[in-house]
Parts: C-alpha cells; structure tokens; sequence
C-alpha cells in the first residue's frame, strides 16, 4: 500500500496538467519548433567544438541533449561552473550533461558563452576545462 510521501510525481494526472501537458506536445510537434531545436542544437555543438580544449575527449548527444566527455573529472569542472555563475551537472565522472530549455534564445547561448564582460565566453570554457 503507498502512504503519504511514498510517491510523487512532476505530472500526476489532473486536469490542469494534462491541458498544459496536451499544449507542450502540440508545441514540440510542430515541424518549425523542432527546425529551431536542430538549428540550436548544432549552435551548440559548433560553440562547444570551438573550444578546441585538450581535455574533451568527444561531444555526443542530438539536439539540445548533449554529454561533453572529458578526460579530467568533471566535478571539478562542475565546480568551477558554479563560480562563473553557471549551473552544470555531471553525468557520470568524467561527462558534463548540458541539457539547455527548448525554448532557449540564439541570443541567450551566446550571452552565456560571453561569461564575464570582456572575456570570450569559450575562454571561460577553456578555463574550466583545462583547470587553470
């Protein structure tokens, strides 16, 4: 028997979920938003190659779902994140997992890649990833 507090869930079954739930997937089907999420997806993928770090071993994912392998672990990488003001997660040891919303702007990818003012937002990369 399930008790209070055994279970939850981000989307139970009630009716206002279920409208927003039926909205999302209307949305995430149209040919023109799933376009934009290739385009930003490969904006990505071109903004974390031109990193040219030695310490990423190789970039995978599709989309806007991507896992940054590194040969360093990615904790520290993780960490060092958090002092820019940028939230990352690790999946795994030696993985980041960048997984940015749908939803997000062109001009929002390159705000966050411009991580201070005056700095190059692939340098802050850089910086992270090499650990000095």
């Amino acid at each position: 028997m399930i008790q209070k507090g055994d279970h939850g869930s981000t989307f139970a079954g009630g009716p206002y979920v279920t409208h927003v739930a039926k909205h999302v997937v209307s949305r995430v089907a149209q040919p023109a938003f799933l376009a934009e999420v290739q385009a930003k997806g490969k904006l990505l993928h071109d903004l974390l190659e031109e990193i040219n770090s030695p310490h990423i071993v190789e970039l995978r994912g599709k989309g806007l779902l991507v896992g940054v392998e590194l040969d360093v672990e990615a904790a520290d990488v993780v960490a060092r994140g958090y002092d820019e003001g940028l939230i990352l997660v690790n999946a795994g040891p030696t993985v980041l997992r960048l997984v940015p919303p749908l939803v997000i702007t062109e001009g929002r990818f390159t705000k966050r890649f411009a991580c201070a003012p005056g700095r190059q937002a692939l340098a802050c990369w850089s910086v992270w990833l090499v650990g000095t």
